[in-house]
């Protein structure tokens, strides 16, 4: 029984993905915070979420890709 291994192209394309995600993850509570208080920024507030919702797109891509870089085996021999 051989070693298959990664496919390191996927593995890289699933890292990438997860750091592009990485500045979103810290925009968003930072903009939710600036945004509350006692005049709240409703703009700013809508600006968070998509900023939320960018890091779970981008992190569950990237680790979709990164787990399908070390368990799939379809289209290696």
């Amino acid at each position: 029984m051989e070693d298959q291994g990664t496919d390191k192209a996927k593995l890289s394309k699933g890292l990438s993905m997860m750091a592009w995600g990485s500045p979103f993850i810290i925009a968003a509570p930072v903009l939710f915070t600036k945004a509350s208080g006692p005049d709240p920024k409703y703009w700013m507030m809508g600006l968070a979420a998509i900023c939320a919702a960018a890091a779970f797109y981008f992190f569950i891509n990237g680790l979709k890709t990164v787990l399908a870089a070390f368990f799939d085996s379809e289209d290696r021999k």
